[in-house]
């Protein structure tokens, strides 16, 4: 099961390749200071097959065009790349993001502002809050540290788990975001190994029925 889910050496490098030939497409049009891979691709826990996955890509730009305002950013990013993928059908804005729907994945650009120093907080980005056209604070890199911290405390086996966990949510209908179900592996097993077993690691049907029972009490 576990190789099912793996993704391949091939299917990086092609993430890789992706996510240079957006930030290509935008250096053309746009003044861009950073990009960043985030989301469960940069956390280790993405799962395959990749035609099933959605990669996303932080596009920081440079300040000039913060005072359009949120929603005209995603749009201006959105229309850059439409210019550079005119075959590609589906790029289209989704909330904060920019979906481009390749033939074989999914990708998520999400444009973002580095945020003021003077400010003080932990959050160093901002990005578009589409429900509210604002701006929200963001930190992708936080959640990719208390997953590697966790994982790193239980011997490198909490990612293996997360995946299986998330591949058996997607055989059920997915009735958890991806994300969620990383969200509650972090609480339920935390960063503590004495609060699970290596059992509970190794195989992973006691722990999906335990999940199971959970979401049929809820």
């Amino acid at each position: 099961m576990r190789r099912n889910i793996e993704l391949t050496g091939l299917q990086k490098s092609v993430v890789a390749e992706r996510q240079r030939g957006v930030r290509s497409a935008l250096d053309r049009e746009l003044v861009v200071k950073k990009d960043v891979l985030t989301g469960s691709y940069a956390r280790k826990t993405l799962i395959g097959p990749l035609a099933k996955a959605d990669v996303d890509v932080l596009i920081v730009l440079d300040r000039q065009y913060e005072d359009r305002g949120p929603r005209q950013v995603v749009e201006l990013v959105r229309r850059v790349l439409r210019d550079t993928y005119p075959k590609t059908l589906a790029i289209s804005r989704n909330g904060q993001a920019v979906t481009i729907t390749f033939s074989d994945f999914v990708v998520d650009v999400v444009p973002a502002f580095r945020n003021h120093w003077w400010f003080g907080g932990p959050y160093p980005y901002r990005i578009c809050d589409s429900g509210k056209d604002a701006w929200m604070e963001t930190d992708p890199g936080k959640h990719s540290t208390i997953s590697g911290d966790a994982n790193g405390v239980h011997g490198g086996k909490l990612v293996p788990c997360i995946k299986q966990l998330k591949a058996w949510n997607r055989t059920v209908g997915s009735p958890l975001r991806s994300f969620h179900v990383e969200v509650l592996a972090w609480e339920i097993f935390g960063r503590n190994p004495g609060r699970s077993s290596t059992a509970g690691w190794d195989g992973i049907g006691s722990t999906s029925a335990t999940f199971s029972i959970g979401r049929v009490s809820a």
